[in-house]
């Protein structure tokens, strides 16, 4: 077994995540565990293995080797958001939000021409997709009712009255 003949300040990884090897009676080359340093001082670490709610204590003379782990295995994968398909008085701020469509542009297109130039995205790997039976949770609720026909139902009401 080789042992770390330089003292390491096991301090410089707190918080990190790392891969540390450590003496095994199984193996002579070590065991190496993955986890995070809780806290590290020059005699050892505090160590929480992943996957694992308690941290243990490990000694400096027990440890062979530490390195930070590779980040790329922390990466989560991610999914799409169902939303409810835009109607066409939301259209053009869903093109703008949802798609970074410019405003300039959106402001010279009608709500019809902005409601073709959607359909006619490839929904299939963007970040959101259209379900007409989206949760009324959803971050971008689409209203019901258009906004349009309210508005209008209200300024005949207030004629009338």
């Amino acid at each position: 077994m080789s042992v770390q003949s330089e003292a390491v300040d096991y301090g410089l990884y707190k918080d990190k995540m790392v891969d540390l090897t450590i003496k095994s009676d199984v193996d002579p080359n070590g065991e190496v565990i993955q986890g995070r340093v809780v806290e590290g001082t020059p005699f050892g670490v505090i160590f929480k293995r992943r996957s694992q709610r308690a941290a243990q204590l490990i000694e400096g003379d027990d440890i062979l080797g530490i390195r930070e782990a590779a980040s790329s295995a922390r990466l989560a994968l991610i999914g799409q958001k169902s939303l409810r398909p835009p109607t066409l008085s939301t259209v053009r701020r869903h093109m703008a939000d949802f798609h970074g469509v410019p405003v300039s542009k959106l402001n010279a297109m009608s709500n019809e021409a902005a409601m073709k130039a959607h359909e006619a995205i490839d929904h299939s790997d963007l970040g959101h997709n259209h379900d007409a039976a989206a949760s009324s949770t959803s971050p971008h609720r689409e209203p019901d009712v258009d906004r349009d026909e309210v508005l209008s139902r209200i300024a005949s009401l207030r004629a009338a009255g």
